[in-house]
């Protein structure tokens, strides 16, 4: 996985996390990572419709428009954004993890794509 598609999931998944019944605590935390995430991303790009997954998250027509947006701007390329993904998807496994259903993944496949940006963030550094 790309981190333009590592971006897609996570924002996907926190759309997810963001809509599921019976929240609580523990879940907002995971729900607020997503709004900052989603935040620095309409700050910084706004040619990115960071909202797009609001509805209907698991489209591949959505995600993939979302994904030429994200690719269009580099977006993948910013190291700030792509640090808070990680975290949002750290959250979303320990304390949403049903919301990687509505992308047709499990947790397992979120732990990957963090370890994956951790990877690349320790390679950059």
């Amino acid at each position: 996985m790309n981190r333009d598609e590592i971006l897609v999931l996570t924002l996907g998944v926190g759309a997810a996390a963001e809509n599921m019944p019976n929240a609580d605590v523990f879940s907002q935390k995971a729900v607020d990572n997503y709004i900052q995430l989603r935040e620095m991303v309409e700050e910084e790009f706004r040619r990115v419709d960071a909202d797009l997954l609001e509805v209907g998250p698991g489209s591949p027509e959505r995600q993939e428009k979302l994904r030429q947006q994200i690719e269009e701007t580099n977006l993948s390329e910013n190291n700030a954004i792509m640090a808070q993904a990680k975290v949002v998807l750290e959250n979303v496994v320990e304390y949403v993890p049903g919301a990687a259903a509505a992308l047709k993944k499990d947790p397992e496949d979120l732990r990957h794509a963090a370890r994956q940006l951790e990877n690349q963030q320790k390679t950059v550094s």
